[in-house]
């Protein structure tokens, strides 16, 4: 088994507990999918195939720069979808430190932060393409 597949099969399962928690949070089911679908795309689109690591594994640098490749790549139409999915990777990075001692949930966290900066590059980014 690949590398890569060995890790989204362990992502499946931390998912699974994620939501578990959201739904325990009186969170819409709808709120919920959202988040999972931002998390999902994340660790298995992106941590597990391009870094081949763990979501736990990672410093903010690498979570920078996974916020750098969705504008450069155009992943969102929005900026706010850009927005939304920051604030769910938070969340998840929130529940995983709760559960389990995340080595640079600090780092983590000031990346995150960083709303305004990713939201200027993103709208530069649309103008760049003429957008």
């Amino acid at each position: 088994m690949e590398k890569y597949e060995e890790i989204q099969k362990e992502n499946t399962k931390l998912l699974k507990k994620f939501e578990e928690y959201l739904l325990e949070s009186n969170i819409s089911k709808k709120t919920i999918k959202y988040h999972i679908s931002n998390v999902e795309l994340y660790i298995n689109d992106y941590l597990a195939i391009n870094e081949e690591e763990y979501p736990e594994s990672i410093d903010g640098y690498t979570l920078e720069y996974f916020f750098r490749w969705c504008i450069n790549k155009w992943i969102f139409n929005t900026v706010s979808e850009l927005l939304s999915t920051i604030y769910s990777i938070k969340l998840f990075y929130e529940y995983l430190n709760k559960n389990k001692q995340v080595p640079h949930i600090d780092e983590i966290r000031e990346a995150c932060a960083k709303k305004d900066y990713y939201a200027k590059k993103f709208n530069s980014h649309e103008r760049l393409l003429g957008m």
